[in-house]
């Protein structure tokens, strides 16, 4: 151990920065504070002292870092553009179209876009061409439709 004791911390304060640097994850950032807190605090206790007072420090950074973290995923939504950016059928949701062909018992085929798709009533009726649908849904590679009104 280097002395004075602070030294140590320092040293340690710089380690947890580099880790950081590797990570990205903000953790060892927190520990880092934490290091940086018993420098501060060294000049005023002894060496076992500031032992403990890192242990407590970084527990308390730990459950801060765990929050963080954990309303960081709580943010994301379903309707996250990311989620839907390779998934072309999870962006026609909402869209409405008006049926050139047909459904009959349920299924019929529409082209969108680039694309020909199947289309699916969940109540499996008969819809006539020119009627104006919204799709409602996704289920395997077909869109699910609803009249609407």
């Amino acid at each position: 151990m280097l002395e004075p004791l602070f030294w140590n911390w320092l040293i340690l304060f710089g380690i947890c920065l580099i880790m950081e640097l590797f990570t990205g994850s903000f953790f060892f950032v927190f520990q880092a504070v934490a290091a940086l807190i018993v420098v501060g605090l060294s000049f005023f206790c002894s060496g076992l002292v500031q032992v403990f007072l890192f242990a407590v420090l970084s527990l308390i950074a730990i459950a801060i870092w765990w929050k963080f973290w954990t309303e960081q995923g709580r943010k994301k939504t379903s309707s996250d553009v990311a989620d839907k950016l390779n998934n072309r059928a999870e962006n026609l949701i909402g869209k409405k179209i008006v049926l050139r062909e047909k459904i009959e018992n349920g299924y019929g085929k529409e082209q969108i876009d680039d694309s020909l798709w199947t289309l699916h009533d969940k109540e499996g009726k008969n819809i006539a061409a020119g009627v104006l649908v919204q799709i409602i849904g996704v289920k395997s590679m077909e869109l699910e439709i609803a009249i609407c009104e």
